[in-house]
């Protein structure tokens, strides 16, 4: 029982250093890495701008832009729980109709669409990176996973060597083929 309640512990306290150290150290360089991916697109849409691919006063352009800047100064707070509570809390209720969706998905041109679709992947990424408890349980699977896996390998492993010593030592070859004594 004893040994139970120590490995318990043992657990928590990893869980508890895992946490912290994603909190402290992980997170934000993630965040950066996804605000700037979002600073690239935002740097395509404008270079698209600049090319005359697109219209700078146009709605397609000027949506897009302020999606990507708001979504850069927000990064810090798109989170899978957050998105879970939304569409629990207001499943019943009839999808609303957004017209400046629709009129992006129908004005767009397929460069805009494109940077749009890379926007949102990155939006996915963030809300990931910012729900720490979904990371560290994510991890600690993937940890199992690997060890359950690293440890069948071994046993496989043992087991190909001991049939393969086996077959070496109690065997004569015949015509090149092994055939047991």
């Amino acid at each position: 029982m004893n040994t139970i309640i120590a490995y318990f512990l043992v657990f928590v306290a990893a869980i508890t250093l895992i946490g912290v150290y994603y909190r402290t150290a992980i997170r934000p360089l993630a965040i950066d890495s996804v605000r700037f991916s979002l600073f690239r697109v935002r740097d395509e849409l404008r270079q698209l701008a600049i090319a005359e691919e697109a219209d700078v006063s146009g709605f397609s352009f000027r949506h897009l832009e302020a999606m990507l800047n708001q979504m850069i100064n927000d990064c810090g707070f798109y989170n899978v729980a957050g998105f879970i509570e939304f569409k629990v809390r207001y499943r019943s209720r009839p999808r609303p109709a957004y017209p400046d969706i629709e009129r992006f998905d129908n004005e767009a041109s397929p460069e805009l669409k494109k940077l749009e679709a890379a926007a949102l992947d990155q939006m996915l990424r963030m809300m990931v990176l910012n729900s720490p408890g979904w990371v560290c349980v994510s991890l600690v699977v993937f940890l199992v996973d690997v060890l359950v896996k690293k440890t069948i390998r071994s046993w496989v492993n043992v087991e190909n060597r001991v049939l393969w010593y086996d077959s070496v030592f109690s065997s004569t070859a015949v015509n090149g083929r092994l055939t047991t004594i």
